[in-house]
């Protein structure tokens, strides 16, 4: 299968007073038709930054300073405002992480997809097709919930309505953002076993946005680590997960808890984030780093080929 996604260079900064904070810097990624990549890292590393820059949906205060985004062969960024909302929706398909807060709370779910399907043109057999999308994502008694609004439903049926909607316009890509992070234990595992079949069923492209590394492997082959604007690991999940590269992602699945007595302690990276508003020279990862060197402190390591994946460190853990 040939390229589907191609990010090249992309860098974006949200305008915060007078200064330009540095949010994705020079990330590089590509996606092949029938990928499933995870995006992970912690919170406020650029993982939804990222995400949303592909469809062109950031938010007024956000600016892309550099970059080139291609859809096959065609640059998203310089695609006019019309054609766009062809993609969106249409190539491109978003889940959002809250979708009590995406769903409007007045029009009943139904209408709500049927107006997705309007608006790329679909116009025969709207309501058969829309009780079709709704049971293809397994909600029982379709009609029901197709006539309900999204108060009346819970937050897995909700989550279930978005990708039902996402789904409606046949797209080639699908970003979910966080899909599953206020929903319980078990509704979590609904929707995830339910997006693995999908994908396999639709043959669809997946871009999954998470900062839990536990559920990565049931929906992702591939996996990008975000830390800090910037991809510092990319490569197999299965292997990554063997075989961690980037002291980060050792890190990352180090803190895993492993059986039920360590469910009840909290496990954390020590340390915090860089202040991106204030980045100095070398490694961003070095305060926090137990593998730093001198050199990481003054040198800007660059993401490099290492056997089968991309690392980002001066000193591999591999």
């Amino acid at each position: 299968m040939g390229t589907l996604l191609a990010v090249r260079n992309l860098s974006v900064a949200y305008k915060i007073g007078k200064k330009d904070i540095p949010a994705v810097s020079g990330i590089n990624l590509d996606l092949n038709a029938g990928d499933s990549l995870a995006i992970v890292g912690e919170s406020g590393c650029g993982k939804s930054t990222f995400g949303l820059s592909i469809p062109k949906l950031l938010p007024a205060e956000a600016v892309i300073k550099s970059g080139e985004i291609y859809l096959h062969d065609k640059n998203v960024l310089l695609i006019n405002d019309s054609d766009l909302k062809n993609i969106r929706g249409g190539k491109i398909a978003y889940i959002f992480q809250d979708p009590l807060s995406c769903l409007n709370p007045v029009i009943k779910v139904g209408e709500q997809i049927r107006e997705t399907l309007e608006s790329h043109g679909y116009d025969d057999s709207l309501e058969a097709n829309i009780i079709r999308l709704l049971s293809i994502v397994k909600l029982r008694d379709a009609e029901r919930v197709s006539d309900s609004y999204p108060h009346q439903l819970s937050g897995g049926q909700r989550q279930r309505v978005m990708i039902a909607q996402a789904l409606s316009c046949n797209p080639e890509l699908l970003i979910a953002d966080e899909p599953t992070t206020a929903l319980d234990v078990t509704t979590q595992g609904e929707i995830l076993g339910l997006l693995s079949d999908l994908i396999s069923e639709f043959r669809l492209t997946l871009i999954f946005i998470t900062h839990n590394f536990q559920i990565i492997g049931s929906v992702a082959s591939k996996i990008a680590v975000m830390y800090a604007g910037e991809i510092v690991e990319e490569g197999n999940t299965s292997e990554v997960f063997k075989s961690p590269g980037h002291p980060y992602t050792k890190a990352l699945i180090s803190i895993i808890p492993k059986n039920i007595e360590r469910l009840n302690r909290f496990n954390a990276i020590p340390g915090d984030l860089p202040d991106l508003s204030v980045l100095r020279s070398g490694c961003r990862f070095f305060p926090r780093c137990s593998s730093r060197t001198q050199r990481c402190e003054r040198e800007d390591p660059v993401l490099i080929q290492e056997g089968n994946r991309k690392i980002r460190c001066f000193n591999p853990c591999l």
